[in-house]
């Protein structure tokens, strides 16, 4: 480029800061998105005051406009939008050169084989340090940054400490902006708290929100974190459930995920009845025998109406922790991101999810490749060991795409916000944070449990089949299968309480498990892989992927729905389901392992189905269950509601990892969810 100053000066003057700040200079790319970040925040358009209790709400403009060339992402490097560049003014040199560079640098995921994003490709889900900055005021910040950034005399410390001070201007420019409207009590409150927030720490809950909520805007809109362990040492305020509802309402706009309940606080009940008919947040409660009653009631009149909460082990999760290294008194503040990935609160780099595998295509594939396996047993064994060349190739990958993020994405922003990165002087993405974990991904476990179960049955205990005739059958797509198929039929699956088939599911589990813990993630000074099993509402699109399996699921169909049975072969009851996923002790998949479950509306009226289904989940979770999405919604209802759009709009359901709003779901998602066992 012969002349990148006036590229940079067209951008600036289209208001593309992002983008500028990208091009304002050759240099490196941590340099380029140092730039960015200070083009955005120096020339930052505030949004209009609409007599909220928070500011800013909506769609936020922290980080350039809508029509920008590049825009930021908190989990990647930048969108590239190609038709933007398109449609802009610049010339044809100046276009080309802005591909060529996009053409020229590593994307994030890049080195992970499509056939192993499974439900992810080098995502990243964060929750900020939100207690920090509800601790302390942004002078104190500044402060801190600047302090280690005498400490290590880098240059990358050097431009943590300048963002730091750009952040303060960005404050105070909130305070200008929100000075200039009419005067009003709810106004003044907010103009007081962020003046406060430039001085001392919160003193009330109220002001901690309004912390909270700027925080989260300049993450990105990712993890609100655990709202009411952050309020715990404050008074109930007035209208503090109004302020929650805004929050949470405003979630859905800006597409953000997970508050994770822990202290059964009034603030946990007052989150509660705030999310009350919304699809969003992805709200999530520890439960245990200990919860209080009303908190109890308040979770099951909301899962009654739609989906959330989802149910918690918050034991499972610390003891697990502790176990892989986590510090207990950092254990202890788990929370969750997106769909319900594992981090600790204001201190970890997750990859949620990573990438994955696809545990019954790796069982296709095997069969392909040999059929003549003289015993169960030996079947078994050449399975794990093709399981294990998958798992650490995955591994190899997220590990290579681990280190490229290193050299090229830098997570300045998320380095502010992330305990151990100021302190060490390295970035987000180059092991700064104090932990560091990659979700990866076991999918369709039941599939493969079904399939091994079947041929174990079938070839090798009743011999009604050689394993060369189920090999016809898969290639074949069933075609002339129809005995094969009827004798399946016969077969108690995976989510039905047989001790023969739940405890291959679990044999492969534990393997899978070992394995994928075995291995270091490259990234950080302990960087570890979690196994995880979370579908979310990528059921299809994976199946879409995945060829015709032993247990008579046809070709390129959905997979079965993260860690429950095949969608709809849990014929027996909800316990029947919870006991053949207790016996695997879902709780070694750290990174959370999700259960679907849908009740209609009829068992879980009274107090006698409210309490059933209490024991229900105790029970669960006693015998080593992590967590318990619950949808409860008539199929009925759901089959009128693909025709009935307004019907479609007041259902909630729960999907795989999030709830949602039936109406928001594709064909696909929908169909998978009406089709799950009714209890």
């Amino acid at each position: 480029m012969s002349d990148l100053s006036v590229l940079y000066k067209k951008l600036k003057r289209n208001k593309d800061f992002y983008t500028a700040g990208f091009f304002k200079e050759e240099t490196d790319y941590c340099k380029r998105f140092y730039n960015a970040f200070l083009e955005c925040f120096n020339n930052l358009s505030l949004p209009n005051y609409e007599n909220t209790f928070l500011y800013p709400l909506g769609k936020r403009t922290f980080f350039g406009v809508k029509g920008g060339i590049l825009q930021y992402r908190y989990a990647y490097l930048y969108t590239f939008n190609k038709q933007n560049l398109e449609n802009s003014k610049l010339t044809k040199q100046e276009k080309e050169y802005i591909l060529e560079f996009d053409k020229n640098t590593y994307k994030g995921g890049d080195a992970i084989e499509k056939r192993f994003a499974l439900s992810g490709r080098g995502y990243t889900h964060f929750v900020p340090d939100y207690e920090f900055f509800i601790k302390h005021s942004i002078n104190y910040f500044v402060n801190y940054a600047k302090k280690y950034s005498q400490i290590h005399n880098t240059e990358y410390s050097f431009m943590l400490y300048q963002l730091a001070l750009a952040v303060k201007k960005v404050v105070k420019k909130i305070i200008k902006k929100l000075s200039t409207y009419p005067t009003s009590e709810k106004l003044e409150n907010l103009i007081l708290e962020y003046k406060n927030f430039l001085t001392k720490k919160a003193d009330n809950a109220f002001g901690a929100m309004v912390r909270l909520n700027f925080i989260y805007t300049l993450d990105g809109g990712d993890n609100p974190g655990r709202i009411d362990a952050y309020l715990k040492d404050f008074a109930m305020q007035e209208n503090i459930i109004d302020v929650f509802k805004e929050f949470f309402t405003d979630m859905i706009c800006v597409g953000s995920w997970n508050v994770y309940l822990q202290e059964n606080n009034e603030f946990t009940k007052a989150c509660l009845i705030a999310s009350r008919g919304i699809s969003k947040p992805n709200l999530c409660l520890a439960v245990d025998k200990d919860t209080p009653q009303d908190v109890w009631q308040l979770a099951v009149t909301n899962i009654k109406t739609g989906g959330n909460p989802a149910l918690y082990n918050h034991k499972a999760f610390v003891k697990g922790l502790v176990k892989r290294g986590v510090k207990l008194k950092d254990a202890k503040k788990v929370a969750f991101g997106g769909c319900t990935e594992t981090l600790i609160d204001g201190m970890t780099n997750d990859g949620s999810t990573d990438g994955g595998v696809n545990t019954v295509q790796v069982l296709a594939d095997l069969l392909l490749e040999k059929n003549d396996f003289t015993s169960f047993d030996s079947l078994l064994l050449a399975y794990k060991q093709k399981l294990a060349e998958y798992i650490y190739l995955v591994q190899d990958q997220l590990n290579e795409n681990s280190i490229k993020r290193s050299q090229t994405e830098f997570q300045l922003i998320r380095s502010l916000l992330c305990r151990g990165c100021i302190e060490s002087g390295l970035d987000f993405n180059n092991g700064g944070a104090v932990y560091n974990f990659s979700t990866f991904n076991i999918c369709s476990l039941a599939n493969t449990a079904d399939s091994l179960y079947a041929i174990k049955t079938l070839v090798y205990t009743q011999k009604k089949y050689t394993l060369q005739q189920v090999c016809n059958f898969i290639k074949d797509n069933f075609e002339n299968a129809q005995g094969y198929l009827k004798d399946l039929n016969n077969l108690k699956f995976y989510g039905n309480d047989n001790n023969a088939v739940d405890f291959i599911a679990k044999e492969i589990f534990d393997f899978a498990c070992e394995k994928i813990e075995s291995r270091p993630l490259l990234r950080g000074q302990n960087g570890m892989f979690f196994p995880a099993c979370i579908m979310f509402n990528c059921v299809s699109e994976i199946g879409a992927m995945t060829s015709a399996t032993p247990d008579g699921r046809k070709a390129f169909t959905d997979i079965s729905d993260s860690g429950g049975a095949m969608t709809g072969k849990d014929k027996t009851s909800p316990t029947a389901l919870l006991n053949s996923v207790g016996k695997i002790n879902p709780s070694k998949a750290l990174a959370t392992w999700v259960t679907n479950i849908r009740f209609s509306v009829k068992s879980l009226s009274g107090s006698l189905g409210e309490n059933a289904f209490k024991n229900l989940v105790l029970t669960y979770f006693k015998h080593g269950g992590n967590q318990l999405q619950v949808s409860v919604v008539d199929k009925s209802q759901l089959i009128k509601a693909l025709q009935d759009d307004n019907l479609a709009k007041s259902i909630v359901v729960r999907v795989g990892g999030f709830s949602s709003r039936f109406y928001d779901l594709s064909i696909n998602v929908k169909q998978n969810i009406i089709n799950r066992t009714e209890y």
